[in-house]
């Protein structure tokens, strides 16, 4: 048996200008970086805006932004910059209570053209007039 061990290619993911928190209505703007390592290829740079529950019972979850961009073979091994817009809804508003938890947060998703997967998440909250999300209002 051999001892040689493949490293699987990667990248590393920046996310910037994300707020802690936004109001309904409000514009969330942020800018994707991705950076391949030396050697790694990219063929796809996934992102979204979703939220997610957890705790008891039953899991939900929903997106409110979805962008895929594949990469052409001359574009794969470079840093790519990406600029993610959109509004934010009324609702589901962030939520930390004991039995349940509703989440934001903005996750970026790149496969690499090995197969290997990148994901790096960027929690934020949804809150009603920028009120703390531990009231079930969000009030």
């Amino acid at each position: 048996m051999s001892g040689v061990v493949t490293k699987r290619a990667t990248a590393r993911i920046v996310v910037s200008d994300v707020a802690p928190s936004y109001i309904p209505g409000s514009d969330l703007d942020c800018v994707i970086r991705v950076e391949p390592s030396p050697g790694a290829a990219v063929k796809q740079i996934d992102a979204r805006v979703q939220w997610s529950t957890c705790g008891k019972g039953n899991r939900d979850c929903g997106s409110i932004f979805q962008d895929r961009i594949e990469l052409a073979p001359s574009d794969q091994s470079l840093v790519k910059t990406l600029r993610l817009t959109t509004v934010m809804p009324r609702s589901p508003v962030s939520y930390r209570g004991f039995l349940l938890q509703i989440r934001w947060a903005i996750v970026v998703r790149v496969t690499m053209v090995d197969g290997t997967e990148v994901v790096e998440e960027y929690p934020f909250a949804l809150t009603a007039r920028g009120d703390s999300p531990n009231s079930p209002t969000g009030a």
